[in-house]
């Protein structure tokens, strides 16, 4: 790849790098500082950019759960739409004896410019809602593969699948805050259901804030939790001191 001397980055192995809104666009070292061919360079994908303001968020094309497991055809993803509004904002600011209010666009749902892909190479996954541009696509090349997403956020569902493809080990399918190393796994939820907990290898494993024996010798096990709790999983009792608190 080009321009890429300075950046730690395996391109090979069979990695998988994902890349999102605006990489590589600016690069001082290129002979154009700001562009198009920056990103191209080095994600290996062609890109195209608009100089346009429009809403980052991508629809998952029909096809796509064929080469991201856990995607699913039509979803939605690619902003904070969620979290915030994103039309625009009032805001009541008092001063002195009076009051006025100020109107602010709630940025995040908004790109500008728009880069999106024009690359026959790449198996285009989702599309810009609002331009119909691709905005989401996945690249082989021989030894790596090359994702793109277009927009700066992307939900949890999506980056699950992009680490299902690279091998990554996931220890809930489910979206729940994880904390893990080889001798704990903390679950956090916000909403209420049943967790199954995949481990890496079979482990005795102990709920440490309540003191329970969850299971013996598993690779995975299931939990009803409530919303807003959280669980500390010890999986290696018999190799920890004090391993209940």
């Amino acid at each position: 790849m080009k321009n890429v001397k300075k950046l730690k980055i395996t391109f090979k192995n069979g990695n998988i790098l994902v890349w999102m809104y605006g990489a590589g666009l600016i690069n001082p070292d290129a002979k154009k500082t700001v562009g198009e061919s920056n990103v191209s360079d080095l994600t290996g994908i062609n890109m195209r950019i608009e100089m346009v303001e429009q809403r980052s968020r991508i629809k998952v094309m029909d096809g796509a759960h064929n080469f991201l497991l856990g995607i699913r055809d039509g979803d939605e993803s690619g902003d904070f739409e969620k979290i915030i509004s994103c039309g625009y904002i009032n805001f009541e600011f008092i001063k002195g004896f009076g009051s006025y209010v100020k109107t602010y666009k709630a940025a995040p749902c908004m790109i500008n410019p728009v880069i999106h892909i024009d690359d026959p190479d790449t198996t285009v996954l989702g599309k810009y809602i609002s331009g119909g541009q691709a905005g989401f696509a996945i690249k082989e090349f021989d030894a790596w593969t090359s994702v793109y997403i277009g927009s700066p956020a992307a939900q949890a569902d999506v980056l699950r699948a992009i680490a299902k493809k690279a091998g990554v080990h996931l220890f809930a399918d489910k979206d729940v805050i994880v904390y893990a190393n080889e001798s704990y796994g903390g679950l956090h939820t916000v909403t209420d259901g049943h967790y199954i907990v995949n481990l890496k290898d079979n482990s005795d494993v102990i709920e440490v804030f309540d003191e329970r024996d969850i299971a013996k010798n598993v690779k995975e096990f299931e939990e009803y939790i409530p919303k807003e709790t959280s669980r500390l999983y010890c999986l290696q009792p018999n190799k920890i001191t004090n391993c209940l608190t």
